[in-house]
């Protein structure tokens, strides 16, 4: 029955949960292999069997559907309301989980301190920190906070000493970026913050981590929109060699 849902998935790059609860509800899972629920997904078993699923780390989000084979008209176009309406549904959960993500992001973020010159992560990396950096006064952890195209905070990533890194649980991703510098002439666009950092000391031009390759084209698009006129670099990171 879940067959075609767990094809959909991995068609996305994505590795499915061990198995699909049919209840209709959120469910996580560990959608990149790295031992954190950065997935979720909701399937529906009954007709028309539908779902959707979502990587928080990556912000690829799809709905899917198995098709039906019900031939009458009437059915049909029930059918298809009930699936629009349970998209329509869903993205209003996604869109409430992002406001109370972006609420505790502010919060966390005005309650932290600026970061530590001496943090093992900046050390190990060879990087100073920047202007906007702060690190939680607990656990000692860095705290990036990540920014919308109109300026507000919708959610963190947090670095502990080895290099680990985390995104706020139900944070939005996709399209949010961390600026260095202020230039409008040069924009660099990233993945991650110590290769931001660099290139920023480097350079000198305005640098904007995406967190991740699936968000640079998101960010590219924002930086044109608000930025006609500036040139624009994609650093994506060099993965040819790395496994997957």
């Amino acid at each position: 029955m879940y067959k075609e849902f767990i094809k959909a998935i991995e068609a996305e790059g994505l590795t499915p949960p061990a198995e699909i609860i049919a209840d209709g509800k959120m469910h996580r899972f560990d959608s990149d292999n790295s031992g954190k629920k950065n997935g979720a997904y909701v399937y529906h078993a009954d007709e028309p069997q539908s779902g959707w699923f979502k990587c928080w780390k990556t912000g690829t989000e799809k709905t899917w559907c198995r098709g039906y084979t019900e031939t009458d008209p009437v059915k049909k176009e029930q059918y298809q309301k009930h699936l629009e309406q349970r998209s329509q549904d869903q993205k209003e959960k996604i869109l409430q989980l992002h406001k109370q993500g972006a609420i505790k992001a502010a919060i966390e973020y005005h309650d932290a301190k600026p970061a530590d010159p001496d943090h093992p992560y900046l050390k190990a990396k060879q990087i100073k920190p920047v202007k906007g950096l702060k690190q939680d006064p607990t656990s000692g952890k860095l705290i990036v906070p990540i920014y919308c195209k109109d300026g507000n905070i919708i959610s963190l990533q947090t670095i502990n000493e080895d290099g680990g890194k985390y995104f706020l649980k139900d944070g939005q991703v996709k399209g949010g970026f961390f600026d260095l510098g202020e230039s409008i002439e040069n924009i660099v666009i990233c993945e991650g913050l110590a290769t931001g950092i660099s290139i920023f000391e480097a350079t000198g031009y305005r640098v904007r981590c995406a967190f991740n390759c699936g968000n640079l084209k998101e960010v590219a698009i924002n930086s044109r929109e608000k930025y006609p006129k500036a040139h624009i670099i994609i650093a994506g990171d060099d993965d040819n060699k790395t496994e997957g």
